[in-house]
């Protein structure tokens, strides 16, 4: 367990009413989300791919063009931020820029065949591991593991 959350869980003895185990089974599920990170993270270095740039990636072959700001909606970042991953992603060919022909000042963002190779080449691998990380679970496990996290994130 790492240092922070040893000191945190230590704490618990100064709070009679939290439950120590409680406490213990948040910084577990911390504790495998980060590990996840980290490897989805490597994944997509080999493709010297940041996340941004992958979701981006994603919702674009999905939704097919969209503005700069459904974008940065619909992947979770600011306006800022989506700008920073279209500029890289632009910068490799991965996506195209135009003007809306009704206002200049818009822009749609397509993704480009070399986009779609990268993400073609990528996704099988990338989704073969996802799907690996609960191959261990049967059906039921599976079922109660989603019911569970949903019951956890509903708070």
């Amino acid at each position: 367990m790492l240092s922070k959350y040893e000191a945190l869980l230590g704490q618990t003895v100064h709070y009679p009413a939290i439950s120590p185990d409680r406490i213990r089974l948040i910084i577990e599920l911390v504790n495998v989300v980060g590990r996840l990170t980290q490897q989805c993270t490597a994944n997509l270095a080999q493709f010297q791919l940041p996340e941004g740039q992958f979701i981006t990636l994603l919702l674009l072959r999905h939704f097919g063009q969209l503005k700069p700001s459904e974008l940065a909606d619909k992947a979770g970042l600011t306006r800022s931020g989506i700008t920073t991953v279209l500029d890289g992603l632009e910068d490799r060919d991965l996506i195209r820029r135009h003007h809306q022909q009704d206002d200049r000042r818009s822009w749609h963002i397509e993704i480009t065949a070399a986009g779609n190779a990268v993400l073609d080449e990528l996704l099988p691998g990338h989704l073969e591991w996802l799907s690996r990380l609960t191959a261990k679970f049967d059906e039921v496990d599976a079922q109660n593991l989603q019911a569970l996290l949903i019951k956890l994130s509903a708070d």
